[in-house]
């Protein structure tokens, strides 16, 4: 998903190191991603050094990411702020995004330990996404159109029922970004993941980009558990605080959900790239400008076009797309296009 232009000429990948790149030098910034998808990124991030890339050999959810690019900050930097954020998610306007992210590193600074989180209004009861209940006192920044104030509670994936009841709370959603200073954020894994920080220090000492530091990680993500910040730390952590600013945020986490961003056809067909159809009403196309995408009395499906890879399905099933993956990597001949 983060390397297709979903909403224009940009992949959602290169968005977000656009956004970066206004608040964060370019050679402060880390990209860490699937070590498989290393040509895409340095194909669609040509600006980005050769060692800010950061390949997991194997993955190991944003615990691990978010510890390894912790430790590799630390060693230029140990008392810097980082700032996490996603590569797969519609954020707009970016200029809004940077002003919220500045004013959480101005809160992640009043205090060493202090871990904060970026929260977005909610727009429906989802159980897939964290929750964010805010204590007191509430704080205005940047003129007013930033919030801020200390989290009372971090829900991670509650049932249908207790999200609606934390929406009616005044709850944010967590969008997965977060702020804090390198000492914090080590503190917090030290204590709560210990696994990972251990691994790292006494395992990687060679520099990126080099084989001896792929061996090194890889060693380590052998033995770190699979697990996210959000379970690992954020639920369990004391100092926190959660800011959120006048930002729209969308983590386009379907099919359906990119559609939203794509043009419409006089048949309602939704469509990014080059699209002929006939009798096709309500489709989901999606596929590169030079390759043509022909549909003929066809509705209601997702097809969706990128290098060698085409996915057709029903959009009933664009929620179960993560199966069919699954199924893939069960064929090794099939790895190759994932």
């Amino acid at each position: 998903k983060q390397f297709l232009p979903i909403t224009g000429r940009q992949s959602l990948l290169q968005l977000a190191y656009a956004r970066l790149a206004r608040l964060i030098p370019r050679h402060h910034i880390y990209v860490i991603g699937n070590a498989a998808h290393t040509r895409l990124v340095r194909e669609q991030l040509p600006q980005m050094p050769r060692h800010r890339w950061v390949g997991e050999p194997v993955g190991r959810n944003t615990a691990a990411a978010i510890g390894a690019g912790a430790f590799l900050i630390g060693r230029e930097d140990p008392g810097a702020i980082m700032v996490v954020a996603t590569a797969d998610h519609m954020i707009e306007p970016a200029g809004r995004w940077v002003e919220a992210v500045r004013a959480a590193g101005e809160i992640a600074l009043e205090d060493v330990d202090r871990l904060v989180c970026l929260g977005v209004p909610p727009t429906a009861p989802i159980t897939g996404y964290g929750y964010l209940l805010a204590g007191r006192p509430h704080r205005r920044l940047a003129r007013g159109r930033v919030r801020a104030a200390p989290l009372a509670q971090f829900v991670e994936k509650p049932s249908l029922t207790t999200a609606r009841q934390l929406i009616r709370r005044g709850a944010l959603w967590n969008s997965g970004m977060f702020v804090w200073s390198i000492p914090a954020i080590a503190r917090a894994l030290q204590h709560h993941l210990p696994q990972i920080t251990r691994g790292l220090v006494m395992t990687v000492k060679a520099e990126i980009g080099t084989r001896a530091f792929d061996r090194q990680l890889a060693s380590v993500y052998r033995q770190v558990p699979a697990i996210s910040i959000d379970y690992g730390v954020m639920e369990q952590a004391v100092d926190c605080w959660m800011v959120t600013g006048a930002f729209t945020w969308d983590d386009v986490g379907s099919w359906t959900s990119a559609a939203r961003y794509l043009r419409r056809d006089a048949d309602g067909n939704a469509v990014r790239g080059a699209h002929a159809g006939c009798e096709s009403r309500g489709n989901i196309v999606i596929g590169e400008p030079d390759h043509l995408t022909a549909t003929l009395g066809v509705k209601d499906l997702v097809i969706v076009q990128h290098r060698g890879v085409t996915l057709v399905a029903h959009r009933s099933h664009a929620q179960q797309v993560r199966r069919l993956v699954a199924t893939c990597q069960e064929t090794p001949a099939w790895r190759r296009f994932l």
